[in-house]
């Protein structure tokens, strides 16, 4: 098999290569074997992230006085692909 035209190894008897991808981007892989046609296709790899959304956000009291405590909540969700938490 092959990564970006590199050689990345052959498959095990059950047709199953892992490989490691480094690098997001678009990247062709191909497949061959003696004898019998090559495939080629693109695929996309996306770096993982993290992306915070504010899902909701309470004010209390409702009508804000200036020289008063004004307590903000807010509901925060990671929507990105990778694990991470705010602090």
């Amino acid at each position: 098999m092959k990564y970006d035209d590199v050689n990345i190894g052959s498959t095990d008897n059950a047709g199953l290569l892992s490989y490691t991808l480094e690098k997001s981007g678009t990247h062709a892989i191909s497949a061959s074997k003696g004898g019998y046609l090559t495939v080629m296709r693109d695929i996309d790899v996306l770096a993982p992230f993290s992306d915070f959304k504010a899902i909701s956000i309470n004010i209390n009291p409702d009508v804000l006085m200036t020289g008063k405590t004004t307590v903000i909540r807010s509901n925060v969700t990671n929507a990105g692909t990778m694990k991470d938490t705010l602090r």
